[in-house]
């Protein structure tokens, strides 16, 4: 079953083993498990659901050390 298939499975509340899910990890945990299993998170938990968001958006988990106190978004807003 692909992707896609799995999902529009699950929309139509078809019978699964499991389903899609997406887990989002603050970027310290991120880097720790992908260090741990040596593989980004995605490939070795087959995320079939992917969740983007808006460019230059400051993470609610962002490091100020990193991101600084304050970042601009596309429009230039702080």
């Amino acid at each position: 079953m692909t992707d896609r298939e799995w999902v529009l499975a699950a929309l139509a509340h078809s019978l699964l083993v499991s389903l899609p899910y997406y887990f989002d990890f603050t970027p310290p945990a991120r880097a720790k498990a992908e260090r741990l299993f040596g593989t980004p998170l995605e490939k070795m938990l087959h995320y079939p659901v992917v969740a983007n968001g808006v460019r230059g958006q400051k993470p609610l988990s962002a490091d100020p050390e990193v991101y600084g106190e304050t970042v601009a978004d596309e429009f230039g807003v702080l």
